[in-house]
């Protein structure tokens, strides 16, 4: 995509005060055929840094207009000091098409996807080509008859019953290394289709009850950052307002399935958001939904 390629490194120093000049350089591609010859590197970038003795600074770049392909760069300090060895850190990155991710919501589907459409592809990003992920909407009764092998990842919003075959489908797709998501809302009753052996392999757990609270007390309340779902809320400064964002209904579960681990727990220690493995995929569940208009 033409999403920035962000870089930081960490720099160390031991000694008296110093100034430095960090530079960034990069080659186009890598060599695709045994014997071809790498491209020159380009110096695409430079910081300075003033560092004193034992300080350390993080350096930061973005580069823009990067083709698609593999990619070679160095991230260089200029000069040479008591220790040259460790002047140098390379990396390799690739640049690929935005991700396609399969947004599956009742009808209308523009209205039920609009939230979650709208966060992972925002309309700017998408008409600048910066989006990071490229979304397809469909119905639940499309699922069945859709091909899911060029997705990502794929999403259920409030989704409602499906067929037994259906979730199998889904539940082999995930085991292929893919991605699902399922954030349970009101078209989950009867809670019989959601319990089945068929849908069970990819939730994680059972359905119990629709849990109300709607005095506004309950809210999200992650305990860490560290695994992936969270992790670009490690990088905020400031604290997230859970107690300002009420969940006013969501789903109960029974015992989670075999290797499921709570992500994020409601404030009442209830599972919010549960990450489930299967196979060389995971499964995500959300207790309640993102699709739904704000109302009375």
């Amino acid at each position: 995509t033409k999403s920035p390629l962000e870089i930081e490194i960490e720099v160390f120093h031991d000694g008296p005060q110093t100034e430095r000049s960090v530079n960034l350089y990069l080659s186009s591609s890598v060599p695709d055929r045994p014997g071809q010859s790498e491209p020159a590197r380009q110096k695409r970038d430079q910081r300075i840094v003033t560092l004193g003795e034992g300080e350390s600074q993080t350096v930061s770049f973005a580069v823009e207009g990067l083709e698609q392909g593999t990619h070679q760069g160095l991230v260089e300090i200029v000069g040479q000091d008591g220790l040259d060895c460790d002047n140098r850190r390379f990396f390799t990155v690739q640049v690929q098409p935005a991700w396609r991710v399969l947004m599956v919501a009742p009808s209308p589907t523009k209205r039920e996807a609009i939230y979650l459409t709208g966060a992972v592809a925002p309309d700017q990003f998408r008409r600048s080509g910066r989006a990071r992920f490229d979304c397809d909407v469909i119905t639940c009764q499309e699922l069945s008859l859709t091909g899911l092998d060029d997705y990502a990842a794929v999403c259920l919003l409030d989704p409602t019953a499906l067929a037994d075959d259906t979730w199998e489908n889904l539940a082999n797709y995930a085991s292929a290394g893919h991605g699902v998501a399922i954030f349970l809302g009101r078209n989950a009753e009867p809670t019989g289709p959601f319990n089945s052996a068929a849908a069970q392999e990819l939730l994680a757990g059972k359905l119990i009850r629709k849990a109300r609270r709607l005095d506004g007390n309950l809210f999200l309340a992650p305990r860490d950052t560290q695994h992936p779902i969270l992790s670009e809320l490690a990088k905020l400064t400031v604290a997230v307002p859970w107690s300002a964002l009420p969940v006013f209904r969501y789903w109960e579960l029974g015992p989670p399935a075999q290797g499921t681990q709570v992500v994020v727990p409601y404030g009442d220690e209830r599972p919010a958001i549960l990450d489930r493995p299967l196979g060389e995929g995971r499964v995500v569940t959300v207790t309640t939904p993102v699709s739904d208009s704000p109302n009375d």
